[in-house]
């Protein structure tokens, strides 16, 4: 949002609505509000009621559904959005994919870690070795969605009322047409059918595709969850820049973000110090890419792979491919 206002030239207001989950949410989101955007108007509202809900959508112009986690499966908020006119910036994630389609808004790219990277997530998880919010925070450290194709959205619809109008119209004949109650639960019924159909005629080997699995109770997240991302890991076309003030900018959002609390951290910060030399050090004109970025560190791949995607999704280096400019 800071990006976009740059953009603009204008004064946005960012208002969060609804409740935190413990104070350490609430702490981490109020302190990045104040250190990471401090020329954007930040609100945070309760909205723990239908009326406080309605007023918050009522009084906005754009609605925006940045999520990242694995935890997200429909998104039924871009669905309330829609449905109050609102046009609608959300991440290309899960069920959003189907969701939000482009006459009622836009899908920002999304990209996590490869799946073979996120093996011992989902087993110390299973084991108990980790709490929920400590798996979930390590999980989404290693996802991110692309903020300069963001804040190019997001000013692009600060710019353009005609648009907004056009986009949210378009939203709440959807919200009506597509996914009213009326229209839904013929849906679920033929859904019921269609499973019910494919598991009297499942096969034993189909039953048991499973067995051959290294930890079949605990399959690796991303390879789990790996329809959520638009893309996953880093193709050889993609190459990594970052700007001189992008050490000091990396403290800053390592403190903000207080992993402390949750004991463990999903960014390896001698592997962020030795990757951001590589790229501020690269001499030529086009920046490293995976491979010459994991042949001039003494990291693994899969630390670097974790590392590059905390460090795109904070917008602490930036990509570019050869097919698009920005990624």
């Amino acid at each position: 949002m800071e990006k976009a206002q740059q953009q603009t030239g204008k004064t946005m207001h960012l208002l969060f609505s609804g409740p935190f989950l413990g104070d350490y949410a609430d702490s981490v989101f109020r302190a990045g509000a104040a250190h990471l955007s401090p020329g954007v108007k930040v609100h945070f509202r309760k909205a723990d009621n239908q009326t406080t809900r309605r007023q918050v959508l009522a009084g906005s112009d754009i609605f925006v559904f940045a999520i990242d986690s694995i935890q997200e499966t429909f998104g039924l908020a871009p669905i309330e959005a829609m449905a109050a006119g609102l046009p609608v910036i959300a991440s290309d994630w899960n069920g959003m994919k189907d969701t939000v389609t482009p006459d009622v808004g836009f899908r920002i790219p999304t990209r996590t870690v490869r799946g073979e990277f996120s093996k011992a997530e989902a087993f110390l998880n299973e084991i108990g070795f980790d709490s929920t919010v400590t798996y979930m925070t390590l999980v989404s450290g290693m996802a991110e969605m692309s903020v300069p194709d963001f804040a190019e959205k997001l000013a692009l619809l600060a710019d353009n009322d005609d648009l907004r109008r056009s986009l949210g119209e378009a939203g709440r004949k959807r919200a009506t047409q597509v996914y009213d109650w009326s229209q839904v639960i013929p849906q679920y019924e033929e859904f019921w059918a269609e499973l019910d159909a494919i598991r009297r005629a499942a096969t034993k080997e189909e039953s048991e595709r499973y067995k051959d699995v290294p930890s079949p109770v605990a399959p690796p997240v991303f390879n789990f969850f790996a329809c959520y991302p638009s893309t996953q890991g880093f193709a050889p076309g993609v190459t990594f820049s970052a700007e001189d003030n992008v050490v000091e900018r990396l403290k800053l959002i390592y403190q903000t973000r207080n992993y402390s609390t949750v004991k463990r951290s999903p960014l390896n910060l001698q592997a962020a110090d030795e990757l951001l030399k590589v790229i501020l050090g690269w001499k030529k004109k086009t920046g490293p890419n995976f491979a010459k970025l994991v042949s001039s560190t003494s990291q693994s791949e899969e630390i670097v792979e974790k590392t590059l995607v905390w460090l795109v999704k904070f917008d602490l280096i930036q990509t570019k491919s050869k097919s698009k400019k920005k990624a």
